[in-house]
């Protein structure tokens, strides 16, 4: 009996698995332009309640609030709030019903760059749970995105480029 129990343990606890909130961003953007974020979640349990934080320089970066989307946002009747803090950002979802499991884009939203510089990406600070059924959900933060801004200095046109050399040789040869 007690092989059975221990047997049955072992599965029940192999069974169990935590959602993964993983950030996808474009590794370089250029001075002014805007970098879209996108926040995963896979693997989730049903919830009905979810916050996280995410952690970036906010001196390379300002939050675009018109820009916000994802499945969360379009699924929740009762409260979703995003809020711009000093390391980043907050996410706070709290909805009457459950999220079904699976994967799902749990923010989508865009980011000015103000400066040059590079930044991380990492999510902290996770909570998620069933509230309505008692449940606590696991989730864990995946792995740190990275970008970077750069001053985009315009290239000539080769042809420009060309066409300046063959005056320079022109001018060379009549002086000649």
């Amino acid at each position: 009996m007690k092989k059975i129990i221990a047997a049955l343990a072992i599965l029940v606890g192999f069974q169990a698995q935590a959602g993964i909130i993983s950030v996808q961003v474009d590794p370089s953007v250029s001075l002014g332009n805007t970098l879209e974020v996108t926040i995963l979640g896979s693997a989730f349990d049903a919830f009905d309640t979810l916050s996280f934080e995410l952690e970036f320089d906010t001196s390379v970066f300002t939050y675009d609030d018109t820009s916000l989307t994802g499945a969360l946002l379009d699924a929740s009747d009762f409260f979703y709030d995003v809020t711009e803090e000093f390391y980043g950002m907050a996410f706070y979802f709290l909805n009457d019903a459950l999220i079904p499991s699976g994967d799902l884009i749990l923010a989508k939203f865009n980011l000015l760059s103000v400066s040059q510089g590079s930044t991380d990406f990492s999510v902290v600070n996770i909570f998620a749970e069933n509230f309505l059924d008692g449940l606590p959900v696991t989730a864990d933060a995946g792995p740190t995105a990275s970008a970077e801004v750069t001053n985009a200095v315009p290239v000539p046109a080769t042809l420009g480029l060309f066409a300046v050399a063959l005056l320079g040789f022109v001018r060379l040869r009549r002086k000649a």
